[in-house]
């Protein structure tokens, strides 16, 4: 009787977790006075009512757990913000606008499970730019006006699992005209086609200060620790844990700064021209500034490619581990050195280690100072 008495319960505890009601947070939304997210319920808020609040600012206060979303919806989860339903399905998406303020706080164990659309905390990242001018000097003009553009900072997604059908990423899957500063997203992804760590195509935006550690779940879909494709971009001081960024197309005007992929990834891909095992690559005007690769990708379909840019891209002082990776392709101007240099602050040419980086000289690989803070608050 007292086990039958304790599985009632457990039921109805789950029961009224999946009812996951939405609960409008206090603030009207203007700069001065942002709405304030404390709970889960806030963001289902925000996510229901998107169309009537994308372009305000929101501000998270405190960190979330989000662990109860797993039992939400029939095992759907959580409804990734900007989709909207119609009978009970969800059916387009509508960008976020505003700016997401993560106040350097926590949402950790969001679950998401959607086989209609893709999953990722936000459906689409981004706003209108009025008069951009494209035809001369692309990424001195997006860092100018970058203050009118949608905004996601200073937040931290720890153990995410995000499931979708064709397409997972960790922040969001579409990211046009948008400043994502000081993110940090770590998890589980996993999809029949693609999935990247913060999303699948980022284009005329700039993002610094962003870090991946992303385990992709599904070995037959493609998969990219940033992201998919770029165009009129700019990458400042990232840090991937997974793959680090990987295009097959045409793209151009895209500038990496400052980057460091770390980790080794094996075997993704199902086709074969999906399937390189390559840290950094691009076709088209690419810029690549001062740029770490520290492990391989392995695979027992392709070589090691480390650093591999077509004829038109520009390449300067970047490197590679020259004991953690064996082989190379396309190695002009990309130098091999040991660990022990890789653990020297000397190295490093132009990386800010006042504010941005930091390294235990002689001890250890360099770390984004700001997430470091961050995260051990755990």
């Amino acid at each position: 009787m007292k086990q039958l008495l304790i599985a009632l319960i457990l039921l109805f505890s789950l029961s009224a977790l999946a009812e996951n009601k939405a609960i409008r947070p206090s603030g009207s939304g203007s700069e001065d006075d942002p709405f304030l997210i404390s709970k889960i319920e806030h963001l289902v808020w925000m996510g229901e009512n998107i169309t009537n609040v994308s372009t305000k600012n929101f501000k998270l206060t405190s960190d979330i757990n989000a662990a109860e979303t797993k039992f939400w919806n029939d095992g759907r989860g959580f409804l990734p913000i900007g989709y909207a339903y119609e009978n009970k399905k969800a059916y387009y998406s509508y960008p976020f606008q505003g700016c997401f303020d993560g106040g350097g706080h926590i949402i950790s164990n969001l679950f998401i499970n959607r086989k209609e659309q893709g999953a990722a905390l936000f459906a689409r990242i981004g706003t209108t730019v009025k008069n951009f001018d494209f035809s001369t000097n692309v990424l001195e003009n997006l860092a100018q006006r970058s203050k009118e553009f949608a905004t996601v900072k200073d937040l931290a997604l720890v153990n995410c699992n995000f499931f979708g059908k064709d397409l997972a990423a960790g922040l969001s899957c579409n990211i046009d005209f948008a400043m994502i500063n000081r993110v940090y997203i770590s998890g589980k992804l996993k999809s029949e086609k693609t999935a990247a760590g913060i999303s699948l195509s980022c284009n005329n935006s700039c993002l610094e200060e962003c870090e991946t550690d992303i385990e992709f779940k599904n070995r037959e879909c493609s998969a990219f620790g940033c992201f998919t494709s770029s165009q009129n971009t700019v990458l400042k001081n990232y840090l991937s844990l997974g793959s680090f960024q990987y295009s097959m197309d045409d793209y151009s005007d895209t500038r990496i700064d400052n980057g460091y992929g770390a980790r080794t990834i094996r075997k993704t891909g199902k086709a074969k021209d999906a399937s390189y095992s390559i840290i950094l690559v691009g076709n088209g005007n690419y810029y690549l500034y001062n740029c770490l690769v520290l492990n391989s990708i392995s695979t027992d379909r392709r070589k090691d490619k480390v650093i591999t840019f077509s004829g038109s891209a520009t390449v300067h002082n970047s490197f590679y581990s020259a004991e953690n990776i064996k082989r190379t392709l396309n190695d002009d101007n990309k130098v091999g050195i040991s660990n022990e240099k890789l653990k020297k602050k000397e190295t490093y040419k132009n990386w800010d280690f006042e504010n941005v980086w930091e390294i235990e000289d002689g001890v250890s690989f360099p770390k984004l100072r700001k997430l470091e803070k961050m995260l051990n608050r755990q």
